[in-house]
């Protein structure tokens, strides 16, 4: 890991009064971060400071340590990193073809953007955890709308990239549960909806418990407008 980018957010989020729960490590935490470090630079050749706390605020999560991993995901620019993550999702989704010398330049690798999608879900997560689910909706739905804005033909051409392929299925079955949890009838049906009409590549199992889903809420909401 970047000695810089993993001092950087550790003295940040130390400074701010979190810790982690006293007693040893859990090995399989700590070898799952480290795994994910030696990837990222494998294929990038370096750990930034974005990829730093989102390893970081994973930890902590896993830890159960809610309110530290909130304020290290908190610390990442997710406005900054998007333009980024759009690129390669972009990029990677063509066939292949000949690049020219000009089209080189340096991108965000699919594990790169999956590590920051999932510290986008993990922060949805922690914002649920804390009753604070408008915002966590409002946290999950970048990650449906970057897929979409970067993917508008559907997600495709991933399925071998399955950390993913799970992270983006996750988010479009947690998006229409938050917005129902904050008392949003109109944002939940709507979810819904978004998460059958794109190409999210689901299995039938999901793709039927989120048609069920919909009928459920449309069937409560016309009960509740009789009785108005």
């Amino acid at each position: 890991m970047n000695a810089s980018s993993e001092s950087l957010a550790t003295r940040d989020f130390s400074a701010s009064g979190y810790s982690s729960r006293p007693g040893d490590p859990d090995p399989k935490l700590d070898n799952s971060n480290i795994e994910e470090a030696e990837s990222s630079l494998r294929e990038s050749g370096f750990l930034n400071y974005e990829e730093a706390r989102a390893l970081l605020g994973r930890l902590e999560y896993q830890k159960g340590n809610i309110e530290a991993a909130l304020h290290v995901f908190e610390g990442i620019d997710i406005p900054a990193v998007i333009p980024k993550m759009k690129d390669s999702l972009a990029k990677k989704s063509e066939q292949p073809r000949r690049h020219s010398q000009s089209d080189i330049s340096p991108q965000m690798s699919v594990h790169a953007v999956s590590l920051m999608f999932e510290a986008i879900l993990l922060k949805s997560k922690s914002l649920q955890a804390l009753g604070r689910f408008t915002e966590a909706a409002e946290s999950c739905r970048i990650i449906l709308e970057t897929v979409e804005s970067a993917l508008p033909d559907g997600f495709h051409n991933f399925s071998s990239n399955l950390k993913l392929q799970e992270i983006v299925n996750k988010s479009v079955e947690l998006l229409p549960e938050l917005w129902k949890l904050a008392s949003d009838p109109q944002s939940t049906i709507l979810s819904y909806r978004r998460a059958l009409l794109y190409q999210w590549n689901l299995d039938i199992k999901t793709r039927k418990n989120i048609e069920k889903e919909l009928q459920t809420v449309k069937n409560k909401n016309k009960k509740v407008l009789r009785r108005g």
